[in-house]
């Protein structure tokens, strides 16, 4: 689901099940606050590892967007 400068929230499966991942968007000062949260995880071992790993992901994916958005940066990796 998308709300235009407001929100986007969408499910993907990081896991052998869904997490939900919300990104929500407010005026802060002279820019926008980025909220980013995901649920969905279990305690196991497995899913608390994978949730770190996605957290430096989620860590990294908003810098570039910062890079992108304030200066047309984009980052190329060769796959």
């Amino acid at each position: 689901m998308a709300i235009p400068n407001k929100s986007f929230i969408f499910q993907w499966s990081p896991i052998n099940g869904k997490t939900t991942v919300s990104i929500k968007l407010d005026p802060y000062k002279n820019g926008t606050l980025v909220t980013l949260k995901e649920k969905g995880y279990s305690r196991s071992e497995d899913d608390l590892a994978t949730c770190v790993r996605c957290a430096v992901g989620w860590g990294e994916a908003m810098t570039l967007l910062k890079f992108y958005l304030e200066y047309g940066i984009v980052c190329k990796q060769d796959l």
